[in-house]
């Protein structure tokens, strides 16, 4: 890996915030609570799909835990420009440890700031110009950094620091958010450890007619604490996406198939469709309105949402959870 040169920033780029928070021990410019089971408010749920499957694909050719780590630092600075130095810290015993980082001589971070993040569940970007005398010694020449937590199944496992020793005026808000989920998908890609509680997740598969109900559907889940990705692209999809969506199938639970006279005629739905079936998947077939239900499928009994969304709904979260158990 070779460190990218970074010009100094002008007063065109987006600064993540406008003003600092001074309320804390330490001073932030912007901070910002993460859900484990959604992207950021304003990331594309499209981009998630493709940084898991990228972080998938680096943790499938991974052959040890360092290598997954290499992979996922090359990532940040193939994503994120203006970064100059990165480190993954793991939380061990309750001790953050650096494990992977950029340049490889000397990790620098600041451990007060790693441990708000873990503590705090939220991720940050600091930025001198606001931080007045409430410098740490760690940080004696960065001028931008940021700090997210890895969430994994409910419970901090890590952080992820990237910084930058000429960025005047900090990393803006979609930097910010790139981090966070590239947090999130190698959070995702480490095994499960034995005995531990493992969030349900599922892949949602719809026709875009009925993208209404498929975004309410993916919200009332989320709010249940099921994990949901979805694919909202509304332009063909090629042979690159197609192959994240089939990461993106493959790791996760269940396979929910929205069924509707839309989808069933879709060739779209029905390759993801194929494709659940091909990767074994637990398909779950919910009938929003009157259709046949694909012949590969018409063995499954499907949860109606015809008649009553609220009792479909919570039919579909104990299947769900019953199965997850």
């Amino acid at each position: 890996m070779s460190n990218k040169p970074v010009s100094k920033s002008s007063g065109a780029q987006e600064s993540v915030d406008q003003g600092a928070n001074q309320n804390e021990d330490f001073v932030i410019t912007n901070e910002e609570t993460i859900d484990e089971l959604a992207p950021p408010k304003f990331f594309s749920e499209n981009e998630r799909i493709r940084i898991l499957a990228e972080i998938m694909d680096i943790a499938t050719h991974s052959l040890t835990n360092a290598e997954l780590y290499e992979g996922c630092i090359q990532k940040i600075f193939d994503v994120i420009p203006n970064v100059e130095r990165a480190t993954i810290l793991v939380d061990l015993g309750g001790e953050l440890f650096p494990v992977k980082h950029f340049p490889r001589e000397q990790a620098y971070y600041s451990d007060t700031y790693a441990r708000e993040t873990r503590d705090k569940r939220k991720a940050s970007a600091w930025l001198r110009k606001y931080a007045k005398n409430k410098i740490p010694e760690s940080m004696f020449d960065v001028v931008a950094a940021m700090y997210v937590p890895m969430i994994r199944n409910g419970k901090v496992v890590g952080v992820l620091h990237a910084d930058s020793t000429s960025l005047i005026e900090g990393f803006n808000r979609s930097e910010l958010d790139t981090l966070s989920v590239i947090a999130g998908a190698l959070a995702l890609s480490l095994q499960s450890k034995a005995n531990e509680q493992v969030t349900p997740s599922v892949f949602i598969s719809y026709s875009h007619k009925d993208a209404i109900l498929a975004n309410k559907l993916k919200g009332d889940l989320r709010r249940n604490g099921i994990s949901v990705w979805i694919d909202e692209r509304l332009q063909a999809a090629d042979d690159a996406w197609l192959k994240q969506l089939a990461v993106a199938i493959r790791e996760q639970h269940f396979f929910l198939f929205l069924v509707s006279p839309s989808s069933v005629l879709s060739d779209y739905c029905q390759w993801e469709l194929g494709t659940a079936q091909n990767l074994k998947k637990s398909i779950v077939p919910l009938m929003i309105k009157k259709a046949n239900i694909p012949a590969p499928i018409t063995n499954l009994h499907y949860i109606d949402f015809t008649k009553d969304y609220d009792k479909g709904l919570n039919k579909l979260i104990q299947t769900i959870r019953g199965k997850s158990l």
